[in-house]
């Protein structure tokens, strides 16, 4: 399968200029709350070398699971585009089942995720623009904790519809206004220290505004399903913590499909 416009093998220039990016922003940079999309970039900047491995306690990520490989349930001759793939996760889990493209505004977490997947695409993209691919080039669309990031979503999502086939699907993971989860009491056996402030960097969009968007950008919102707390944050809870809160559910993913023409 040919890669899709604008995503060409990434020169071997690049990927040197790339790998030797190194943010001077340290650990525990609190960002600046006048600017949160500079605070947002500037603390994954900061915070690729080490998002792999301070991840692993990562609540949100480990509600993902296994779940969205099995609802996206990849082929081999599909083309999917992870946007705002970060490091990679969602990366590793599809590229032995199809064709991926990843793109991500942080070039030090694009250069992370290019060591780690040499064989596949990578490019810097800004999801409140105009992404540079042409229209209905995607069997699906994936984009995991990242619009949360994003005051107008409806610009992504419109770009989501427009370069998804029409037989398509576009999963999106988000955060919820009122979860069963409560985030700020959960307990760790070692609490996890991340650079990235949430107030500064985040916002929540309910699902009533997931729900007037996708009508009006060209989609259609097939399922919200919950992501639950399970078994494998066990071993990162405390038991107290484990035992109050599972099965409770924190984050969901919505499945849009794009509007008939």
């Amino acid at each position: 399968m040919s890669s899709p416009e604008g995503a060409g093998p990434m020169s071997t220039s690049l990927k040197k200029r790339l790998g030797r990016l190194r943010s001077k922003v340290r650990r525990g940079w609190k960002g600046n709350r006048g600017d949160r999309a500079q605070s947002t970039l500037a603390a994954y900047d900061s915070w690729a070398e080490d998002y792999d491995s301070d991840t692993a306690a990562n609540m949100a990520i480990l509600l993902e699971g296994d779940r969205l490989a099995e609802l996206m349930a990849p082929q081999p001759d599909q083309l999917v585009l992870d946007a705002g793939c970060g490091t990679g996760r969602h990366v590793a889990l599809l590229k032995d089942h199809c064709t991926v493209v990843g793109i991500d505004f942080s070039e030090p977490m694009l250069a992370v995720a290019a060591r780690k997947h040499p064989e596949v695409e990578f490019m810097r993209a800004d999801l409140t623009q105009t992404l540079p691919f042409e229209d209905h080039t995607f069997d699906m669309v994936l984009s995991s904790l990242v619009l949360s990031h994003i005051k107008d979503i409806a610009v992504p999502l419109a770009e989501f519809a427009r370069v998804t086939k029409e037989d398509g699907r576009i999963f999106v993971i988000d955060f919820v206004r009122h979860p069963t989860l409560d985030w700020d009491d959960l307990e760790y056996q070692d609490q996890p220290v991340y650079p990235l402030d949430f107030i500064a960097t985040s916002r929540t969009h309910t699902i009533e505004k997931y729900l007037d968007l996708s009508s009006r950008v060209g989609l259609n919102l097939d399922r919200i399903i919950p992501l639950r707390l399970g078994e494998k944050a066990a071993s990162i809870l405390s038991p107290q913590s484990y035992e109050r809160y599972r099965g409770t559910w924190g984050s969901v993913v919505y499945i849009f499909e794009p509007a008939a023409s």
